[in-house]
């Protein structure tokens, strides 16, 4: 669960990036992405899992077909339609989130979106399956966990909203990443993603006389910074009527300890509390907050 929730008050973006080579001091940059070596040991060790047990397995080979064909026929082009949506907004609304830059605020709309038309590719990847798929196969998750699965019951917590996270590069790796560290901090991720979902749909729907409900492909993280035993995430809400940056910190360990950031209102000369308190908590867990991988966007 999330200790603290920040509101917004008015739609803001910042332009369209393409991949950059710099990153933050201090940490590996994957993909645009700020990792650790551990983060990418546990990439590989992932992807050669799925390679010597999933796509060897009939049952699960069988489970995973039948969500591609489902995803392939219903949400694919769909995928490809936001990525012009988001195209469009994002030199609209360049600058909007400047002024926050000041304070180590920078959000999802900061980053390159890199889109994965393909993400049914990874669906023999457990944490890709858990956050696209429709349906729920236990043989295929007692595959990957053996007895974790049965022992750890945060393991057999669905996804809320499967789909709602627009596949991007950032996820997809992160994912890959998650998926072969221990099952307790596995279990931590996606009670934490479970999580950011409700409070983004709570900060979506604060102050709406109608009723907001996050669809596929709503919420938007173009960018990850890992840590030793967190994540921070720095993301997007997209829907057709409101567009708002946000940036998330997932305690692996702990996920009471998780935090959220949404600026509300207008850019003063005084840092937020609230913010310096997240960023405190990004620093506190050896994480950075004063440089940017890829540099600046608008500049």
């Amino acid at each position: 669960m999330f200790n603290k929730l920040f509101l917004v008050s008015a739609a803001m973006a910042i332009a369209l990036p393409a991949i950059a080579s710099s990153g933050r001091t201090g940490g590996t940059i994957y993909h645009g992405n700020v990792v650790t070596a551990e983060h990418m040991s546990r990439i590989k060790q992932t992807k050669e899992r799925v390679k010597t047990v999933m796509r060897n397995d009939e049952q699960v080979k069988t489970a995973v077909s039948a969500q591609v064909t489902v995803f392939q026929q219903m949400y694919n082009p769909e995928i490809v339609t936001r990525f012009s949506t988001y195209s469009e907004f994002f030199p609209r609304l360049a600058l909007a989130y400047r002024p926050w830059f000041q304070f180590n605020f920078y959000g999802g709309f900061n980053y390159a979106l890199n889109p994965v038309y393909a993400i049914d590719d990874s669906f023999f990847t457990p944490l890709v399956f858990w956050l696209y798929s429709d349906t729920w196969d236990d043989h295929y998750y007692k595959t990957w966990y053996g007895g974790d699965y049965d022992s750890t019951p945060a393991l057999q917590v669905h996804f809320s909203r499967p789909g709602v996270f627009y596949p991007t590069v950032a996820i997809k790796d992160l994912a890959f990443g998650i998926n072969s560290m221990a099952s307790k901090e596995q279990g931590n991720f996606r009670s934490g993603m479970n999580d950011l979902v409700d409070r983004l749909q709570h900060n979506l729907a604060d102050g709406q006389t109608q009723t907001i409900v996050l669809i596929r492909n709503d919420i938007v993280v173009t960018h990850y910074q890992m840590l030793a035993e967190a994540v921070v995430l720095y993301g997007f809400v997209g829907t057709a009527d409101h567009q708002f940056a946000f940036e998330s910190l997932l305690n692996l360990n702990d996920s009471s300890l998780n935090a959220f950031y949404v600026p509300t209102g207008q850019v003063t000369d005084v840092e937020p509390e609230d913010l310096r308190l997240f960023n405190a908590g990004i620093i506190q867990l050896g994480g950075t907050i004063t440089d940017v991988p890829g540099g600046r966007r608008g500049d």
